[in-house]
């Protein structure tokens, strides 16, 4: 069960077991996710540090920082009713086509993506008449959110990262799209973060940063003078797509 109120590709709360043995968190006060996604390690570390650390979370997804927006605004009860009165007047597939082709709000966009195999409007409409219900790990993210020390933002990845990148106390996780993939989307319109973070020599920086990226030998070569911690395989819920990701500190190797 994912803590997340909507499906996710690239969720890592599987992938957490990997990463908790292998981070220093003497020192830090701040955890940082540029590309949170669904937060799953800043979750995962407040469920067994609580309110040790400030949380950063950032996503350049509108529809992402909507719905943290919402799950920090509203209670689960106002959630949970808006949720399933929308999934009550949807009737048919022509009722959901009409709501998709309109202006919708974050409660419609949930629900038109929980209709949906993966993401709406690619596959045919899945309902039951059953109402939604949050899982006691979904409550849990909620009261997460809702948290003083978490903080929300939708901005470019580097906004977050140029304010805490010399700070000694801050950790980030950076889990950007695979190298293949990296377009304007997920990066400053200058700046392409794989370029960046090979130019400017992360290991010079004071933060801690963890990047979370695929085992290729080009990423190897790009961030050679930094460690790599662990590699761990990883097959996506949906597509099955079988790959192997490695965990890099930005930290210089002692030789």
């Amino acid at each position: 069960m994912s803590h997340f109120i909507i499906s996710y590709a690239g969720n890592k709360r599987k992938e957490f077991i990997h990463f908790k043995n292998n981070i220093n968190l003497d020192g830090i006060k701040n955890i940082i996710e540029p590309f949170c996604g669904t937060s799953a390690i800043s979750f995962n570390l407040w469920l067994e540090h609580k309110d040790r650390f400030n949380y950063y979370l950032n996503d350049n997804s509108v529809d992402i920082y909507n719905i943290y927006k919402l799950l920090k605004d509203e209670t689960p009860d106002v959630i949970l009713n808006n949720l399933n009165n929308i999934k009550k007047s949807i009737k048919n597939k022509e009722d959901f086509n009409n709501l998709y082709k309109s202006k919708f709000n974050t409660f419609e966009f949930i629900v038109l993506q929980k209709m949906c195999s993966f993401r709406f409007g690619l596959y045919d409409m899945k309902k039951s008449n059953n109402e939604y219900k949050l899982s006691n790990l979904q409550l849990k993210f909620i009261e997460f959110i809702k948290c003083p020390y978490v903080y929300i933002s939708n901005d470019d990845w580097f906004i977050p990262f140029d304010k805490y990148k010399d700070d000694a106390n801050s950790l980030f996780f950076l889990d950007p799209p695979y190298l293949s993939l990296c377009n304007d989307f997920y990066q400053n319109k200058t700046i392409n973060i794989y370029e960046y973070m090979f130019n400017n020599k992360i290991e010079l920086f004071k933060s801690h940063i963890y990047l979370i990226l695929e085992n290729m030998w080009i990423i190897k070569l790009l961030f050679c003078n930094n460690n790599i911690l662990t590699t761990y395989g990883k097959i996506y819920a949906i597509s099955k797509k079988h790959t192997e990701h490695i965990l890099i500190y930005n930290k210089m190797k002692v030789i």
